[in-house]
């Protein structure tokens, strides 16, 4: 039996193809990017309300999360920006706006990350954690579709 990939049937899938759909109408025209970002919202959701939950006996999985959230945010900004950048092609100005955008957003983290480790005292590590989440997915992501290409014997 094959399973319906357009309406799935798990609670998660059902979840993640609204996801989905809610990145298309934003501008994920590109199904690996829009279930690759999915995953990634969907695992700092999580994280984020497992640390709420627990806050109450320890906020390492909430800066975990938090963490989470401001790589994932950056992900986010810089797929939308790269889908928006290749159709119009290569011209002085995308690639100037590209530059200013990317410089803007490591400032933004920069302050952001200063805020949660000097003034709300976060623990480095599980900020670290956090911040390799999007990396580590895009890893896995890739090592999957890499093991799923058939390859061609001679």
């Amino acid at each position: 039996m094959q399973k319906n990939m357009l309406y799935p049937e798990s609670m998660l899938a059902k979840i993640r193809f609204r996801v989905e759909a809610w990145l298309f109408r934003h501008g994920f025209s590109n199904p690996a990017a829009r279930f690759l970002l999915a995953v990634q919202i969907l695992s700092v959701v999580v994280l984020i309300f497992s640390g709420l939950l627990l806050c109450w006996y320890t906020q390492w999985l909430l800066w975990v999360g938090l963490g989470a959230a401001v790589a994932v945010s950056n992900f986010y900004l810089v797929a939308q920006k790269l889908q928006s950048f290749f159709p119009s092609g290569f011209s002085r100005g995308n690639v100037v706006g590209m530059l200013l955008g990317f410089y803007l957003r490591l400032f933004i983290t920069a302050i952001i990350l200063f805020v949660f480790i000097a003034w709300l005292k976060a623990p480095i590590p599980a900020l670290l954690i956090g911040l390799s989440l999007s990396a580590g997915t895009a890893v896995i992501f890739g090592l999957t579709k890499l093991h799923l290409l058939k390859s061609k014997e001679a």
